[in-house]
Parts: C-alpha cells; sequence; structure tokens
C-alpha cells in the first residue's frame, strides 16, 4: 500500500462566477498521519474538501486518493434507522443470518473481520453519552445534538482507512469533545480534517494552512505551527527593516547625486565668468553631467521602487486586525449587575431549575458551563426577560446586551453604520461612523451591507454596534461566539473582551477561548440543575 495515502498535486479551482478559488496547490497525507486543515473563513477549505471527497473537480491538476474516505454527504436522510445511518445494518443482518445457519459465503464477505461489530456500538453510544439509542430507532426522532453524535460515529465506525471531518467540535459539549478527541487521539487510521478548535489542533500531528498565498504544511501539532509562525514573522520583522533601510539608502543616493549635478552646473559657471572656459565648452559639460546623473536616478528609481512594492508586501503579510472600544459616556456599574433569587423554571412538564441564585457584580466574567440540554440557553432567555421563571426572580440593572452564535442583533440588507445606527438609538452619523472605525470599516467599508461580510467581518459587525460607541452595555452575554469563526476571528473577539470592562456571562465549551478572556467565576449547571 502506498505510503502517501492523499496526494494533491498543483490542483486549482475555478468557481462558477469565473474567478479562481485557489491555484497551485501541492501537498501530501501520509499512512496514519492526523492532518488538520486550517485557514480564514471562505478561503476555499470545504471546497478542498470536497475536492479530495471527489464531489467536486479540480479545473486543473490532479488528486490521487488511494483509498476510499469516509465522509458525512451534505444531506443525511431522517427518515430511517439509527442502523442504517451507521451504515452497519447490512453487517448486523448477515450476523443474524450467520447465526441462524446461513452460511453463504457473501455473508462472510460482507463481515470480513467485522465480527465484534455489535460491542463496537454498544461502546461507541456508551462513550459519546447515547447508550439510550438503539440501532431500531428512528433517525428523526432524535434530537439535534443527538443526531450529530450519531452522524460522527458513522465516520469512526466506516471500514475505511482514512476519516475526513469538517468542523467536528463545534456543537459538541465539554463532555462530548474530550470524548471525541479520544477516539482521534487512539485511532490508527488516516485522519483529515478542517477545524478552527485549537484543542483539537494541538492533538493533531500536521497542519495545513490555506491563505491567498496558498497552501503550506507544517509537520507538528498546533503549538509547533504557532512557533514556526512566529519564526516567520520574525524574519518578516527583519525583512522588513532591511527593506527599509535599503529605501532609506537609494534615496540618500538619489538626493546626492542631484546635488553633486548641482554642483558641477555651479563649478562650470564659475569657470565661465572667470575666462577659463568658454560656453560651448560648458554647456557640453553640462550636458554629459545632465545625462549621467538622469541614468543614475533612474536606475536608482528603478530599484526604489522594487524595494517599495517588497516592503508593501511584507507589511501586508504583516498586518494585524487591531479593534479598539471605547470608554462609555457613563461609568459601568460597579454593585449588583444581575440578581436571581430563588430562581424555579418548568420546561413544560419538566422541572429545568430549582432554587437558583445567583449574583452578578459590576465588571466580573462569569463562565456558564454544563452538558448540551442542562439549560444554559433557557438561563440566559431567562435573563433577558424572553421567559418569565414559574418561581423566585430575576432583577436586571442597566442595559444588557446578547450576542447569539448566528449574530440575529444584524439586519442582513442595513450597511454596517445603519445597524450600529439601531442599535444605539440616538446616536448621528458621525458617532456611528467612528464606531465602526474601530472595528476596521473605515470610510466606504462601513457601508458595506451585512449579507456581503464575510463570518469574521460580520462578527466585526456585531461587536460594533454593540461595543463600539461610548454607550456599551454593563452585561454582555454571548452563547457559544467561537462556534462558527475561523482563528483570527476568535483572537480578535478575546482581545475586545478583554479591554470591555462592564459584566460578562458566557457560554462556551472552547476551553482555550475561556481561558484567554481571563474569566473570574465558573458555574456548572449540572450542579444546580434539578434531575
Amino acid at each position: 500500500m502506498p505510503d502517501s495515502f492523499l496526494s494533491f498535486n498543483n490542483v486549482s479551482y475555478i468557481l462558477p462566477n469565473g474567478d479562481a478559488l485557489f491555484s497551485g496547490i501541492s501537498f501530501d497525507i501520509s499512512r496514519g498521519e492526523k492532518a488538520a486543515l486550517t485557514g480564514p473563513n471562505g478561503i476555499g477549505k470545504t471546497t478542498l474538501f470536497r475536492l479530495a471527497q471527489k464531489v467536486l473537480l479540480p479545473a486543473d491538476g490532479s488528486i490521487v486518493c488511494n483509498a476510499i474516505p469516509a465522509f458525512l454527504p451534505q444531506e443525511t436522510e431522517l427518515n430511517q434507522t439509527v442502523g442504517n445511518v451507521l451504515g452497519v445494518q447490512p453487517i448486523l443482518e448477515a450476523l443474524e443470518k450467520l447465526n441462524a445457519g446461513n452460511c453463504n459465503e457473501h455473508l462472510f464477505d460482507l463481515i470480513g473481520q467485522r465480527w465484534n461489530i455489535r460491542s463496537e456500538i454498544e461502546q461507541a453510544l456508551t462513550d459519546f453519552g447515547l447508550d439510550f439509542v438503539e440501532l431500531s430507532d428512528s433517525f428523526d426522532r432524535l434530537s439535534g445534538g443527538e443526531r450529530e453524535k450519531i452522524l460522527l460515529l458513522k465516520i469512526f465506525l466506516a471500514d475505511s482507512p482514512i476519516l475526513m471531518f469538517d468542523e467536528p467540535t463545534n456543537n459538541l459539549d465539554s463532555r462530548t469533545r474530550n470524548v471525541f478527541y479520544d477516539y482521534i487521539r487512539t485511532t490508527a487510521k488516516t485522519v483529515f480534517l478542517i477545524s478552527h478548535d485549537r484543542d483539537l489542533l494541538e492533538r493533531m500531528n500536521c497542519i495545513l494552512e490555506l491563505s491567498g498565498n496558498g497552501l503550506k504544511k507544517y509537520g507538528g501539532n498546533y503549538h509547533f505551527y504557532l512557533t514556526e509562525k512566529n519564526k516567520e514573522k520574525q524574519c518578516l520583522q527583519n525583512q522588513k527593516s532591511c527593506l527599509q533601510n535599503e529605501a532609506a539608502r537609494l534615496i540618500k543616493n538619489r538626493l546626492k547625486i542631484e546635488n553633486s549635478a548641482g554642483k558641477q552646473a555651479r563649478t562650470a559657471q564659475r569657470k565661465i565668468n572667470s575666462k577659463k572656459f568658454i560656453k560651448i565648452q560648458a554647456n557640453a559639460m553640462h550636458g554629459i553631467a545632465q545625462e549621467t546623473k538622469a541614468k543614475k536616478i533612474k536606475k536608482i528609481k528603478e530599484k526604489l521602487t522594487h524595494k517599495q512594492e517588497k516592503l508593501y508586501e511584507v507589511k501586508l503579510s504583516l498586518r494585524e486586525e487591531n479593534v479598539t472600544i471605547p470608554l462609555p459616556a457613563k461609568p459601568f456599574l460597579k454593585d449588583t449587575v444581575l440578581e436571581i433569587s430563588n430562581l424555579s423554571f418548568d420546561f413544560g412538564k419538566r422541572p429545568l431549575f430549582r432554587h437558583f441564585n445567583l449574583i452578578l457584580k459590576g465588571g466580573e466574567k462569569l463562565h456558564l458551563q454544563g452538558n448540551n440540554g442542562s439549560g444554559k440557553t433557557t438561563l440566559i432567555r431567562l435573563i433577558l426577560g424572553d421567559l418569565q421563571p414559574t418561581h423566585g426572580s430575576v432583577r436586571l440593572k442597566g442595559r444588557a446586551a446578547y450576542l447569539s452564535q448566528d449574530l440575529s442583533l444584524l439586519s442582513a440588507k442595513k450597511t454596517v453604520v445603519e445597524n450600529i445606527m439601531d442599535l444605539n438609538p440616538g446616536i448621528s452619523v458621525n458617532e456611528a461612523c467612528a464606531a465602526a472605525a474601530h472595528f476596521q470599516f473605515r470610510g466606504k467599508d462601513g457601508l458595506k451591507t451585512v449579507k456581503s461580510l464575510s463570518g469574521g467581518e460580520k462578527l466585526k459587525a456585531a461587536l460594533a454596534a454593540v461595543l463600539g460607541t461610548d454607550r456599551c452595555p454593563d452585561l454582555l452575554i454571548l452563547d457559544e461566539p467561537t462556534n462558527n469563526l475561523d482563528i483570527q476571528s476568535t483572537e480578535i473577539l478575546e482581545k475586545a473582551l478583554n479591554d470591555y470592562r462592564g459584566s460578562l456571562i458566557i457560554v462556551s465549551h472552547d476551553r482555550i477561548f475561556v481561558n484567554a478572556v481571563e474569566i473570574d467565576r465558573n458555574i456548572c449547571l449540572q450542579s444546580i440543575v434539578l434531575k
């Protein structure tokens, strides 16, 4: 079996409108390698995946895959059993026929080496917290989170040496993420996945970075990748310094030549005045000097233009997107911002909370934890007043703002500036433009409609609307904010939240993000939800 399971050789892909999404992409993934593809949203990662799966065809180049990879189709039929979704039903039926005495040869071919498939499935369902699920259960009767776990198990249970996942941990809670990490760590199969989950990237043994400059492979985990990126950044800083010095030297040489030519002209004029040169001789000398000067200056200009172009490219590579949060017109609340007293809430006939109490002080950052289904989003809705408690009270002091996963507070058809004005009634157009500029929407960029923005840009627009004016909320609530963000956008969010001086409630299973935001207190709803 070839050592390289998957090879891209000078691959290009053209979008339906004729634009090149990427070109000249070459890389190899070896047998047993655990490779992660990362890069900004919209750069073409999922398209590259579809090419590897032969769902799409390249415009140029070749793709060689020495096995049929296991991956999820874009749509899964809901009206089927869990066993059929997992792709194991034919094997289970073959085992039942053998047990009944049917020894047809094709049954042995169907089973292959998977004689313990039933115990494999039972263990996998238990690991993913689905031990209550039967293979005969209808897939459409499961919750969205349960279906997602079944689909992940479908890949792990597949009889393929290559497993492919696209953002597999986005909607998993902390417990299930850790189970997924263990499966990735222990499998002997080749793994190729797309992810911005930095905990997951830390467990891979190579990182493929797709950017506007092409694709580059880093032979290590996320820590190794960051180390190499920092080295590259330092090299670019050194290159920038050298180019700036060379440009300054060329400018100095040009001025020196211009000054020396002027000096020659003045010397010739003095000799004419003293009768040492006749005018014809002086003009001839002046012409030669001017011609020599022009040639030298032209050569210097060409070199200078080249250096300045290189310098511009280096500066673009080094450019970092910084955001700034203005100080509010009024001070943030320092005392109690949120007080929940003896809260009880029933979800239908199911008691979800009983006698829950919480006091949140001004400037305090709270991490709300809990497995999926423990009531985190429900608690947020109770805080915001979207739901009313069965018993007890929720008292919110000051102004609160909520950023959901889909950033639905923004109107897609309106511009960035218009959204800022809508969410901050009474501010002027100039104030809205200033808020947009704090988050990199300068000039005409502030007039872009939200529907035209990338995922990262949409996040910055939402932050500009909520935090960009001097009317920052006293409490900011975020529900799984990093699920659909690339790493660069997540880091922008981390910086913005660290600059924010109000109170914060974050629901997130992203451990690295939570640590970066410098949380003051953690509350796990499992410890307060009535079982």
